[in-house]
C-alpha cells in the first residue's frame, strides 16, 4: 500500500441521495460525517467513522491492509418508517468484519423492536422485542451462511450452513408458538425442520411441518 496520510475529516449534507429508495430515506434531513485515519506501508488504520443522520447512528473502527480487514461497527436505526410505508420498527446491533473479499467472515448481532417488512404475516411473527445473530463466511468469493437464528415470543428459528463441492445446504429448524397467528383456524405450536440446498442446477428443498389438528406434512422439490 501506498499514499500516506494521516486525516481528520467532518462533513455534512443534506437530503443525501444514492438513488436507492430505502437508503435515500435513511439520509434524508442533516447527514453529518467524521473520519479519522492514519495510512502507512503496513496499511489503514481506521481510527473512528462515524456517519449520523435522523433515524441513523453508524462507527466503525479496525484496520485494512493487503492481506485483510478486520473491522467493527455498531449500528442503530431508530425508526425505520423512514425507508418506506412498508417498513417499521427500530434496530440496532454490531457487526464485526475480517479477512478479504474472496476469504472472510462476517458476524451481525442485532436486536429489533417492533418490526415490520411490509408482509402481514411475518409483521404479526416480528411483534414485540426480537434477536437476529448472522455468521457469514466467504469462500472463494461465494458467500456461505454458516449460521442465521430470529427469536422472540412468537419465534424460535435457526439455520445452519455449509458447501461441499460448490453445494450450500441449509438446516433449518423453526418453532412457532402459536400457528393460529396467520392461521386462526389452528391455534397450537407449529415446528419445521429440513434442509435446503443450492447448486447450479438449482434449488432443492425437504422440509417436514407438524402442528395443530393433525398436521403432519412434507414440502419437497426443486
Amino acid at each position: 500500500l501506498t499514499g500516506a496520510f494521516d486525516a481528520e475529516v467532518t462533513a455534512e449534507g443534506t437530503d443525501l441521495s444514492a438513488n436507492i429508495p430505502e437508503l435515500d430515506g435513511l439520509l434524508k434531513g442533516t447527514s453529518r460525517v467524521e473520519l479519522s485515519a492514519r495510512r502507512d506501508q503496513t496499511g489503514t488504520e481506521l481510527r473512528k467513522l462515524t456517519l449520523a443522520a435522523t433515524s441513523l447512528a453508524a462507527t466503525a473502527q479496525g484496520r485494512i491492509a493487503s492481506s485483510g480487514a478486520d473491522l467493527t461497527a455498531d449500528l442503530a436505526f431508530a425508526d425505520l418508517s423512514v425507508m418506506g410505508a412498508r417498513y417499521g420498527g427500530a434496530l440496532q446491533g454490531k457487526a464485526h468484519l475480517t479477512g478479504t473479499l474472496t476469504e472472510g467472515a462476517a458476524t451481525l448481532d442485532a436486536t429489533g423492536s417492533s418490526l415490520r417488512i411490509g408482509q402481514a404475516e411475518a409483521d404479526k411473527l416480528l411483534a414485540g422485542q426480537s434477536n437476529v445473530t448472522l455468521e457469514l463466511a466467504l469462500k472463494e468469493g461465494a458467500v456461505q451462511v454458516r449460521r442465521a437464528e430470529v427469536s422472540n415470543a412468537q419465534l424460535q428459528a435457526s439455520a445452519a450452513g455449509a458447501i461441499s463441492a460448490g453445494v450450500q445446504t441449509l438446516d433449518i429448524t423453526a418453532r412457532l408458538a402459536n400457528l393460529g397467528l396467520i392461521l386462526p383456524e389452528f391455534p397450537g405450536p407449529f415446528t419445521v425442520e429440513g434442509n435446503v440446498s443450492q447448486q447450479t442446477a438449482g434449488t432443492e428443498l425437504r422440509l417436514v411441518g407438524k402442528g395443530p389438528g393433525g398436521i403432519d406434512a412434507v414440502l419437497a422439490g426443486r
